[in-house]
C-alpha cells in the first residue's frame, strides 16, 4: 500500500540521513520541505537520496505551515507527517498504515514513541481544560506518564486507543479527514499545532488514535535544541495559551492557565526539596531541573497576567 511523507527541515544535518533511509525501506514516498537551512541538510539530500524531492520554503516558515506546503505536493489517500529526527524501524509506518487503512472513522492515528536508547517516550497527551489542568497541576498526570516510564518495556498500552492529541512528531493523516479541517492552522509557528489539529479533527467527527503496536524512534527536540532554553519556554507557553483560547471558553481558559502555573510551582518545590536530600550525584540534576520548572512557572504567570490586563 503505497503512502507518502512529508519531512520538515531546519538545520537537521545530524537526523535527516537515518530519517530518509528509514522510510524508504519502509517503500515511503517522502516529500522534503526545508525552512531555509544553513547547513548542509540540503546538500546531504540531494548527494544521498537524488530520488527525494525538496521544497524550498522563502525562509523558516514553521511546522504546520511547511506541512501545508508538502501535503499539497501529495495525491496519495494517506500522508505521513513527521519530524526530521524521527527513525521508522521494523515496518512501522506500515503497521499505522494498515490500521488507518481499516479504521475508516479515523482521522490520524500516530505510533509509541521512543527514546534512541529504547526508553519510553511520551506519545499523547491531553488537549487544555479544567480536568487535564487539575490533574496536571496536582501530580496525576506526572505520575500517570512516570508510570509508563517505569514500567517500560512492559507496556501500560498495548491497544489502539482514541486520545486527545496525538504528539506532532509523527502523524499518520488521512487525506480526507486533513483537507476537511483546511490541514494545519498556520498562525501556529512552533507547538500547538498538532493539538489545534486533533481538536479541529474530532470536532468534525474524526476519530485520533494512538496506535502502540507501532514503535518509532524519536530524539526529541532534535532541531528545537537550536533555540536558546528561554525562548523555547515562552513558545510552549504561548502555544498551549493559544489552544486553550482557541478550543475552550475564555473563564476555562484563564482557570486552565491558573493551574498550569500551579504545577509548575509545585515540581519546582519538590525538585528543590530533592536536591538537598538526593545523593551527591544526583544534586546537580535536582537543581537544574528545579531552574527549569521554575522557568515555567513564571511564565505561564507572566503570561496569565498579560492575558488578566489585556482582556
Amino acid at each position: 500500500m503505497e503512502v507518502e511523507a512529508v519531512v520538515v527541515t531546519h538545520n537537521s544535518e545530524k537526523h535527516i540521513v537515518p530519517c530518509l533511509d528509514s522510510l524508504l525501506v519502509e517503500g515511503t514516498i517522502p516529500i522534503v520541505v526545508d525552512n531555509e537551512s544553513t547547513d548542509s541538510t540540503i546538500k546531504l539530500i540531494k548527494v544521498r537520496f537524488p530520488q527525494v524531492r525538496v521544497i524550498t520554503a522563502d525562509g523558516n516558515r514553521g511546522y504546520g505551515t511547511s506541512v501545508n506546503m508538502g501535503f499539497r505536493a501529495t495525491s496519495s489517500p494517506f500522508v505521513l507527517l513527521s519530524n526530521s529526527d524521527v527513525v521508522y524501524p521494523g515496518r512501522s509506518v506500515q503497521r499505522l498504515l494498515q490500521f488507518l487503512s481499516d479504521t475508516p472513522d479515523v482521522g490520524l492515528v500516530g505510533g509509541q514513541l521512543l527514546f534512541p536508547n529504547g526508553k519510553w517516550q511520551r506519545s499523547y497527551a491531553n488537549l487544555p481544560g479544567l480536568w487535564s489542568g487539575f490533574k496536571a497541576a496536582v501530580g496525576i498526570t506526572t505520575f500517570q506518564r512516570a508510570c509508563r516510564a517505569w514500567l517500560w518495556p512492559v507496556r501500560v498500552d498495548r491497544k489502539p486507543k482514541d486520545v486527545p492529541y496525538v504528539d506532532g512528531a509523527v502523524l499518520l493523516v488521512r487525506r480526507e479527514a486533513f483537507e476537511a479541517v483546511g490541514g494545519f492552522d498556520e498562525s501556529f509557528f512552533r507547538y500547538g499545532d498538532e493539538c489545534d489539529l486533533c481538536a479541529r479533527m474530532q470536532k468534525a467527527g474524526w476519530r485520533t488514535v494512538s496506535f502502540p503496536e507501532a514503535q518509532i524512534v524519536h530524539v526529541r527536540g532534535g532541531d528545537s535544541t537550536q533555540i536558546l532554553p528561554l525562548e523555547l519556554f515562552q513558545n510552549m507557553v504561548e502555544a498551549d495559551m493559544k489552544v486553550a483560547r482557541k478550543h475552550i471558553s475564555a473563564r476555562r481558559a484563564m482557570v486552565y492557565f491558573w493551574l498550569r502555573q500551579v504545577e509548575f510551582q509545585r515540581l519546582t518545590l519538590i525538585y528543590r526539596l530533592a536536591s538537598f536530600v538526593a545523593p551527591r550525584r544526583m544534586k546537580q540534576e535536582m537543581t537544574n531541573r528545579s531552574v527549569v520548572t521554575g522557568n515555567m512557572a513564571h511564565i505561564w504567570r507572566d503570561k496569565r497576567r498579560q492575558v488578566l490586563r489585556t482582556s
